[in-house]
């Protein structure tokens, strides 16, 4: 289901092209009122006139931006991978069947953790902005918090995959994915933030725009390696230990007969 949601950003330049298709606005057709509507007089919004003039980028300039915004659109890639294949790939395989949640919903609680840090970590500026302190924790590279990202990926593949003793309960696990998120969150605010900081309007539009192609990318690369991931994972884990779940899934199909809850 993840490979055909992230498939859908095929659509995004079609919809481009589509809304930015020149239009006659001129000459309008004569199915159109003239004295449907009441001229409103107004007075021209002060601009710079470097934007107003400049409308289109050339080649030259649309790849020195994408040099430029290069480190950050890595960075955000990096954060955003890191935390989809830790919820989808990693912590499926963080199964505990001597705790008081059973297995198949102590997914769903790694899931409502990872979105409670979604949720605090990327508006978190608008949090700090009603203390007037949000400018003193801004990040201007974000990339550091991706590599943190990265460490915390790669800690508990190696937990998941060794079954280290000191993450062996779930609510004690289900931090690592608030705190991986809350720190994807931060990468994701402070990217767009500062993208194309110091620009043109169009310049900063520009480089945005092309920084929304890291979420797609790197939620179809997790579409793509993260059944991997969590197989092998999974089959480690039942090859050296077979008294313990390892495993968030039920094995057996689901019988409408027994409660969800079970």
């Amino acid at each position: 289901s993840l490979l055909l949601v992230t498939t859908l950003w095929i659509l995004l330049p079609i919809s481009y092209i589509a809304m930015e298709e020149p239009r006659n606005i001129n000459n309008p057709g004569p199915s159109l009122n003239p004295k449907s509507f009441k001229e409103i007089p107004y007075s021209p919004l002060a601009s710079n006139s470097s934007d107003a003039s400049k409308t289109r980028l050339s080649i030259i300039e649309l790849l020195s931006l994408l040099w430029q915004t290069e480190p950050l659109f890595i960075g955000m890639f990096v954060s955003i991978f890191c935390k989809q294949l830790l919820v989808s790939g990693v912590m499926t395989t963080m199964a505990f069947s001597d705790d008081s949640v059973t297995p198949r919903n102590q997914y769903l609680l790694y899931v409502l953790a990872s979105g409670a840090g979604d949720l605090l970590g990327r508006p978190y500026l608008g949090y700090l902005s009603y203390c007037g302190i949000e400018d003193n924790f801004t990040i201007r590279k974000p990339w550091f918090l991706s590599s943190l990202n990265a460490f915390i990926l790669i800690i508990m593949v190696l937990v998941s995959w060794f079954r280290f003793g000191f993450l062996s309960h779930v609510y004690t696990v289900a931090v690592v994915p608030f705190l991986n998120a809350f720190l994807s969150g931060i990468v994701f605010v402070n990217t767009f933030q500062f993208a194309g900081e110091g620009l043109s309007v169009i310049e900063r539009r520009f480089c945005r725009a092309f920084l929304t192609g890291a979420l797609w990318a790197a939620n179809l690369a997790v579409a793509l390696t993260g059944l991997t991931v969590e197989y092998q994972l999974r089959e480690h884990c039942t090859d050296i230990r077979e008294d313990i779940a390892c495993f968030t899934r039920s094995h057996t199909a689901w019988d409408p007969s027994l409660s969800c809850a079970v």
